[in-house]
C-alpha cells in the first residue's frame, strides 16, 4: 500500500528571501505563497487595470479562496512581467548594492529570434 498525504498538509519549504532589506513580511508573503500552491490554490488571471490608460492587460497569479458562503474570490498575491518588463532589473547583492548584468545586452526569447 502506499502513502497517502493529507490534502491539507503542507509541507515546510526553506523560505529564500532576496533583499537588501528582509523583513518578516517578506518571509510571510512568501510563505503564504507556498501555502496556497500545495493547496492547489493559485491561478493565473489575465486582469485589467483601471488605471492604465492604455488598456493593456495585466497577468497576475491569485489565490483561490472561498469564504463561508461557498463563493470564490482571488486573491492578487503576484504580478507576472513579460520578459521586455523585466529587462532594466537589478538584483540585490545583500549588502546595499545592486549586481549588474555581465553585459549590456541581455537576450530575452522575444529578442532572440
Amino acid at each position: 500500500m502506499g502513502n497517502k498525504r493529507n490534502r491539507n498538509q503542507v509541507r515546510d519549504v526553506a523560505l529564500y528571501v532576496q533583499s537588501n532589506r528582509p523583513t518578516e513580511d517578506h518571509y510571510k508573503m512568501l510563505q503564504q505563497f507556498y501555502r496556497a500552491s500545495a493547496l492547489n490554490q493559485i491561478s493565473l488571471m489575465e486582469a485589467r487595470n483601471l488605471d492604465d490608460p492604455e488598456d493593456k492587460p495585466v497577468l497576475l497569479l491569485v489565490c483561490n479562496v472561498v469564504d463561508e458562503k461557498g463563493v470564490t474570490h482571488a486573491v492578487p498575491v503576484a504580478k507576472l512581467l513579460m520578459p521586455h518588463e523585466f529587462v532594466n532589473f537589478r538584483a540585490p547583492d545583500g549588502r546595499g548594492g545592486w549586481v549588474e548584468p555581465p553585459s549590456k545586452e541581455v537576450k530575452t526569447d522575444e529578442s532572440a529570434s
